[in-house]
């Protein structure tokens, strides 16, 4: 999907596709991550990745849901609204709060697609803070028919 944030425009959101990253836990649903990290800083490990096949495309079709919410909840946390971002996922049958604070502009919240259930995923991002590789940490699975879906935070370096 598009998980690349600001794309987050996502492309602002969700630039053309994730890729698996370091390991640690989540501390919210106890999943601990795992995958390995790649590409190279002459190419964009999500178009990269698009090409082998081991991602999703931007070409991928996103649930018309999935595009209203993400485009709310991008809204408010590029507003650093975080208590707004959270309204707009409660009132959605398949998701809960999952943010508590949003610190500045260097912390968002993502709604992207997960490739092999990786906990925490890496990609590109773009829009408002310019392009830029962030690492995501998984803390939402939205119960859909193939389970990639997730909602995921995430923080520049």
């Amino acid at each position: 999907m598009v998980v690349a944030l600001a794309a987050l425009g996502i492309t602002g959101f969700v630039a053309p596709g994730f890729f698996l990253s370091g390991g640690s836990s989540d501390g919210e649903s106890g999943q601990t991550s795992s995958g390995q990290s790649g590409g190279s800083a002459k190419e964009p490990v999500g178009q990269k990745r698009a090409a082998e096949g081991t991602i999703p495309s931007e070409e991928d079709e996103v649930p018309e849901v999935a595009k209203e919410t993400r485009g709310r909840f991008l809204s408010e946390i590029s507003n650093g609204n975080a208590a707004a971002a959270k309204a707009n996922t409660s009132t959605l049958r398949w998701a809960r709060v999952i943010a508590d604070r949003v610190a500045g502009m260097q912390h968002y919240i993502v709604l992207g697609r997960a490739i092999v259930n990786p906990e925490r995923i890496q990609t590109n991002l773009t829009g408002k803070l310019g392009a830029q590789d962030a690492t995501g940490l998984i803390t939402l699975r939205l119960p859909d028919a193939d389970g990639e879906w997730c909602v995921s935070e995430f923080e520049f370096g």
